[in-house]
Order: C-alpha cells, then structure tokens, then sequence
C-alpha cells in the first residue's frame, strides 16, 4: 500500500471520528428546528426518525469525505500520528462522559431512594372531620395523623367554592411518631368575612347563604438541613412549589349557613 493511500485512511478514520462527534450536535440541531417550528408537542410520525439518521449519516460522510482530502496532503507517518491522537482524545472524551453518566445515574438513584423513603415516613392524614358546634359559632376540624417521622409540618386549610379559594390558613404543628387525632377551630366569623367582597358585596342585606363548600387540607413536613443536604435541589424545589410527593392532601365537604341582615 503506498504512502498516500495509507494517508487517505488515516484522514478518513479521522474524519470518521470527527463527524461522529459532530453528527451527534447535528441531530440534536435537527431536532431541535424539528420540534420548535415543525412538530411541536404533537406525535412525531415516523419518518421524523429517518430524517435525523440521514442528517447523522450525511455528517459523518462528509467529515470522512473531509479527512480523506486532508490526509492526502500528509505524509503516512505524520497522517497515522495525528490519527492516533485523534483516536485517544476520542476514547478520553467517551471514558469522560460514560463515567460521568455513571456517577449522576448513581446519584439519582441515592436521591430518589431517599425520596421515596422519607415519603413513607412523613405523617399522612387519615381523615378529615368537619364537626359544626352546637352554638353554630363555627366548627372544629378533626384531623387524623399517622407516620413515624416526628418533627414540624406545615398544615394549610383551604376553603374552595366553584374551585375558588376564598379562605386560607396556614400553621405549624409538631407530630409525633405514630397516630393522633387533632382538632383545629374554624370561626364562622372567619368564614362570613371571606365571603364578604368575594361571593356579596359588603352593604349586602337580608342574605341567607346555605350552600356546601370544599374543605382542602394539606400537610407539608418542614424539612430539617439534614433532609434537605441528601435531597436533590429539584426535590426540594418541587417541596416549595407544592409538587412534591411529600406533600399529603385531603378534602372534605363543609356546610355553610349563615344569614347577613
């Protein structure tokens, strides 16, 4: 085999590996145009698959078409050297990112194990039990716990008409390993004032409002630094924004009856 053939090959395995590298942005450029003015969020039919290959394809064939040429004008030894280097800095690059895929997948799993475990070990609510009391001043909402984490947690009440807050609450309780039952005091006065400017007017008279409403209970555990150093900053964000599976709710029908004179 002369000089310059074995040149040739050497640039083509260059261009070989250089196009690979680059058909991988080129498919991800493909997909991207693809998905941002073609395709959108709809199901991609099938030949969108056979479009990113050819893209691959076209790249790769180009670098190898590229590197053949450029191997032309060096000399074997210097062609061969080149591609030795190209081929190391190659399998470094892929030994990089296989470690690194290894060591975030390790992670993630770590993390979502955590998760899951400290999910079954926060307290979730039984029931919810709006009980009127008798002087029709308001009610007393029992609420039953259970769950082997002790520590403070965040309980929010929601009342909700037509799917709309109109009253909120929120308060922190400290919880104890295993069960108990709670009772926390919801005023009707409380109630009357919320309805006042969202579901009448103020100077309304002569209303008698007896309805059913929702009653949204959400236990939310505060988590201690400990928790939240083994916790991925996702999990803790999802925690904040209300989207965390740590995070239990319960709902129960409330009757409402008042008169406004």
């Amino acid at each position: 085999m002369s000089g310059s053939s074995t040149s040739r090959w050497a640039g083509g395995l260059m261009g070989l590996v250089a196009g690979s590298f680059v058909a991988i942005f080129a498919v991800g450029g493909v997909a991207g145009f693809l998905w941002l003015y073609v395709f959108g969020d709809n199901p991609w039919p099938p030949w969108a698959g056979w479009i990113l290959a050819g893209a691959a394809v076209a790249v790769v064939l180009v670098g190898v078409a590229a590197g053949v040429k450029f191997g032309e004008r060096l000399k074997a030894s210097v062609a061969w050297a080149l591609a030795a280097i190209v081929l190391l800095v190659a399998a470094s690059a892929i030994s990089v990112k296989v470690s690194r895929d290894l060591a975030l997948s390790a992670r993630k799993q770590k993390e979502d194990a955590t998760l899951a475990t400290l999910t079954r070990n926060c307290h979730r609510m039984s029931a919810v039990r709006p009980v009127s009391r008798a002087d029709k001043s308001g009610w007393d909402v029992a609420i039953g716990f259970g769950g082997p984490r002790t520590g403070p947690y965040r309980l929010r009440m929601a009342l909700r008409r037509g799917g709309r807050v109109i009253l909120s609450r929120e308060s922190q309780i400290d919880l104890r390993y295993g069960e108990s039952e709670q009772n926390f005091p919801l005023e009707l006065s409380e109630v009357i004032a919320a309805y006042e400017g969202r579901v009448f007017t103020k100077d309304a008279r002569n209303l008698a409002i007896e309805e059913a409403v929702e009653l949204e209970c959400t236990l939310e555990p505060i988590l201690t630094p400990e928790e939240v150093f083994v916790l991925s900053s996702s999990d803790v964000q999802n925690l904040r924004l209300g989207q965390s599976p740590l995070i239990d709710k319960k709902k129960a029908a409330l009757r409402v009856e008042f008169v406004v004179r």
